[in-house]
C-alpha cells in the first residue's frame, strides 16, 4: 500500500523541520509527503534538500486565499497512493507511524484510522489528555455512529476510495475548526469503518491558546449544524460547544489530564 501524507501550513517554515525530520526515521517506506503551503515555497525545498528527502512533494496556495479544506483537498487532488494519512504542521510521528495505520487498513475495508495524539506540557513532557481518551472510548464503543465527534485531521488516516466517494473536504469552513468533523459525518454516512490504533502515535509540539482557538470558530459550528439540522446529535454537540466557549471552558475540555 502506498500512502500519501498530507501535511496543510501556514506557518514559518523553519517549524516544519523537525516534523520533517521525524518522517527520515519511518520504517515503514512507501510513502511520499505533499505539502500545501501559504508560506515560502522555495525555502521548503531547500530545507528538504537539505534534509535529503526526495519524497516530499510541494504546493503553493497564494496567502490569504486558502482554508483548511481548501488546502487538504488540493493535498487529495496530488495524492495517488491508497492510502490518505492526514497531520499536522506542528506533529512530530513515532518510528513506525506509518507502518502502524497500514497494518490496520490491510485488515479493514473502508476503514478511518485514528491515532493516538501526545500534548505537551509547558516543561517539555508529553501526555495523553482526557479528551483523547475520551476519543478512543467513543471510536471502539457501541456508539461509534457519533464518534464524529472526536474525529481530528491531526492523526487520522483514510482511503482513497472513500474520501473520494464524500467528495472531500467542505471549503466553506473559515481556515480552520470543525470541517474535519463535517467530513467524518460525511465518511461514516457513506459506510467508513472506524478503527483506533493505539500504537499510531504523534506528539503535538505546540501549546496552544485553545479558548481563543475555539472563539474564531464559533461560526464554523454553526455552519455545520446547519448542514444536517434534522439530527439531534449534531445540534446537541454545536450547542455543549458554544456554550462551553462561551463559559471559558473549553480550554479544560482540551487539557485535561
Amino acid at each position: 500500500m502506498w500512502v500519501d501524507v498530507i501535511i496543510a501550513t501556514n506557518r514559518p517554515v523553519l517549524n516544519l523541520i523537525p516534523v520533517l525530520e521525524s518522517y527520515k526515521e519511518q520504517s515503514y517506506k512507501d510513502f511520499s509527503i505533499i505539502i500545501v503551503t501559504e508560506g515560502e515555497k522555495d525555502s521548503l525545498i531547500d530545507i528538504c534538500s537539505e534534509l535529503e528527502m526526495g519524497n516530499v512533494h510541494i504546493y503553493s496556495i497564494p496567502k490569504g486565499t486558502s482554508n483548511a479544506g481548501i488546502s487538504r483537498n488540493k493535498g487529495i487532488g496530488y495524492a495517488s497512493g491508497d492510502i490518505i494519512l492526514f497531520s499536522d504542521d506542528d506533529m512530530v510521528v513515532s518510528p513506525d507511524f506509518i507502518e502502524e495505520h497500514v497494518k490496520s487498513h490491510k485488515k479493514h475495508k473502508n476503514a478511518i484510522i485514528r491515532g493516538l495524539r501526545y500534548q505537551k506540557r509547558e516543561d517539555g513532557s508529553f501526555y495523553v489528555t482526557r479528551w483523547e481518551k475520551e476519543a478512543i472510548k467513543y471510536w471502539i464503543s457501541e456508539k461509534k455512529h457519533i464518534a464524529w465527534v472526536y474525529f481530528v485531521t491531526s492523526n487520522v488516516s483514510i482511503q482513497r476510495n472513500l474520501l473520494n466517494k464524500v467528495g472531500g473536504f467542505d471549503t466553506n469552513f473559515k481556515w480552520s475548526g470543525c470541517e474535519d468533523t463535517d467530513i467524518a459525518y460525511r465518511l461514516i454516512e457513506a459506510g467508513g469503518e472506524l478503527i483506533v490504533n493505539e500504537n499510531a502515535i504523534n506528539y503535538h509540539l505546540g501549546i496552544d491558546d485553545v479558548q481563543s482557538k475555539f472563539e474564531k470558530r464559533c461560526d464554523n459550528f454553526k455552519y455545520f449544524q446547519s448542514k444536517f439540522p434534522d439530527d439531534p446529535f449534531v445540534k446537541l454537540f454545536v450547542c455543549l460547544t458554544l456554550r462551553a466557549i462561551e463559559q471559558d471552558k473549553i480550554i479544560q475540555i482540551f487539557t485535561e489530564e
